[in-house]
């Protein structure tokens, strides 16, 4: 069976049919399963959905059928979980133990990448804490992107006159403040990542240990199917975070907290800005991802000690966490 990752992929399967009658449908057997996006209609009851099954009908052509209104069929639950035993579960299982050799051998770069966020995250909250009006205007202009900073400058009487003498269609009052441009907000995006552990970013640091600790064969077969897809995304996942700690790392410096100064009208919170710097931001409370020792199972620890001292190629290591680590 071909790949299927869009609905394309499965309506141009041979002898596909996008429709079959709920009350006269007996399936040959199970042939594969899919998850696609956008969403398909199930060829019995027409709902739209992500995952599901490629049945053999018993006339030989072949449809997809939704996990839930399948089981009004009379054998299609039994050739599901036969499909599911005897074909999916061998290769996600196998899927998943290659995964679980390969992110084991990045746990170092992980845990130093944890480090790494922990402290800009400590850092951004004591920020926030000395500078909690310039932090919530920064917070905004993340959300709205806006990096841009620029400073409003009382013109002249001079400038506005040379002005009205170029124009003279122009209000005294449109150019009695000049809107100068100061800069650039650098990694200006990682005020709006959001960096919990239940759902933001950071939930790969939870997840890792919980990854490394399954035993696949003790799964049930959605739960097995759900770590394959994690295992598959974990890069996207932790190039992710990398990404935000480069933006971090870029946000919380001196040239920054300089440009920072034009945000505030206080004299007194700019000249505090100015003088500034990241060592100056005394490490604040953050929400610490719970973690403990990364053990592996059993069989992948076979599985590592046949592999003795072999690495994972700089290759592989990019592909999975990006240039930087």
């Amino acid at each position: 069976m071909p790949n299927l990752k869009t609905p394309a992929d499965i309506r141009n399967l041979p002898q596909y049919v996008d429709s079959i009658p709920r009350d006269k449908t007996l399936i040959n057997r199970v042939i594969d399963y899919y998850f696609v996006k956008p969403r398909i209609k199930c060829s019995l009851c027409g709902t739209p959905h992500n995952d599901g099954y490629i049945v053999e009908l018993t006339d030989g052509q072949k449809t997809n059928i939704g996990n839930v209104c399948g089981a009004s069929i009379e054998n299609f639950e039994r050739e599901r979980d036969k499909f599911n035993e005897h074909i999916r579960r061998p290769l996600l299982t196998k899927k998943v133990s290659e995964a679980t050799t390969k992110i084991a051998m990045l746990q170092w770069q992980l845990e130093e990448m944890r480090h790494k966020a922990d402290a800009l995250l400590s850092k951004r909250n004591a920020f926030a804490a000395r500078f909690p009006i310039v932090y919530q205007d920064l917070v905004r202009r993340a959300g709205e992107n806006r990096r841009d900073v620029y400073e409003s400058v009382q013109r002249s009487k001079e400038a506005i006159d040379d002005a009205l003498a170029a124009n003279p269609y122009q209000s005294h009052e449109s150019l009695r403040i000049e809107e100068k441009f100061r800069g650039t907000i650098a990694g200006y995006k990682f005020l709006s990542v959001d960096w919990s552990f239940e759902h933001g970013i950071r939930k790969v640091f939870h997840d890792t240990p919980k990854f490394l600790d399954i035993q696949p064969q003790k799964l049930e077969i959605q739960e097995l199917n759900r770590w394959a897809n994690w295992s598959d995304d974990y890069g996207n996942l932790v190039r992710t975070v990398a990404v935000a700690i480069q933006d971090g790392e870029q946000f919380l410096t001196k040239q920054n907290f300089e440009l920072f100064a034009f945000l505030p009208p206080s004299s007194d919170i700019q000249q505090r800005l100015r003088a500034l710097t990241a060592k100056d931001l005394t490490p604040m409370s953050v929400e610490v991802v719970p973690t403990k020792p990364m053990t592996l199972p059993i069989s992948t620890k076979r599985a590592s000690h046949a592999q003795t001292r072999e690495q994972l190629s700089n290759k592989e290591r990019r592909r999975l966490l990006g240039k930087r680590w």
